[in-house]
């Protein structure tokens, strides 16, 4: 196979790009550095040169994907808004990502233990690298706050039903397609859902 020419750092966001669309599409069971280099147009040894093995690149996938994920969130409220509104800017932005991005869903979330297994190849405690993601330290930073006007709650309960609220909207939206149509959903009726227990 004629190896195509890369420029330094370009064949390894190539390989980045269409390695998370091919989990997407194939699922994590079919994805192989071989695939992955056929698709990209190189020879496996390529790949090799920039990834050690296909955990290695999944886990750079992951990271990458909560990168994104993290950078619409931090950017998502005004941190002068009353607290219930900045937490409502961030869950409407929280659905709004995911339904502008259904592949970064799947590896993140949909395929949880893949995610787990490529995590604990870095010899990492999972629970606590997750923690550690700024996306989470978004989540749990606001639901901290929440948590000051909701003595009832423990901080861990308030991270929960902060999450489980605009992750299972986003879910539902992404997957059920012929359930509900997910372009009706706009600003204001996203809000109107998210604020009916807030």
């Amino acid at each position: 196979m004629p190896e195509k020419k890369y420029h330094h750092g370009n064949l390894r966001n190539a390989l980045l790009r269409e390695g998370r669309r091919l989990i997407v599409e194939k699922g994590h069971e079919e994805f192989s550095l071989r695939k992955l280099a056929r698709l990209v147009g190189v020879t496996p040894m390529a790949v090799y040169r920039h990834f050690e093995n296909k955990e290695a690149l999944i886990s750079a996938i992951i990271d990458g994907a909560f990168d994104e994920f993290a950078q619409s969130l931090e950017s998502s409220f005004d941190h002068s808004l009353p607290l219930q509104e900045q937490l409502l800017e961030l869950s409407v932005a929280y659905v709004h990502f995911f339904l502008d991005n259904p592949d970064v869903l799947k590896v993140l979330f949909l395929d949880s233990h893949k995610r787990d297994a490529a995590i604990a190849q870095k010899k990492k405690d999972v629970r606590e690298e997750l923690r550690s993601t700024r996306a989470y330290r978004v989540l749990f930073d606001i639901s901290k706050k929440i948590a000051t006007l909701h003595p009832e709650f423990t901080e861990e309960e308030m991270v929960l039903t902060v999450w489980s609220r605009v992750h299972g909207l986003s879910v539902l939206l992404v997957q059920e397609k012929l359930l509900f149509k997910a372009d009706e959903f706009d600003d204001d009726a996203l809000k109107k859902i998210l604020n009916t227990s807030l």
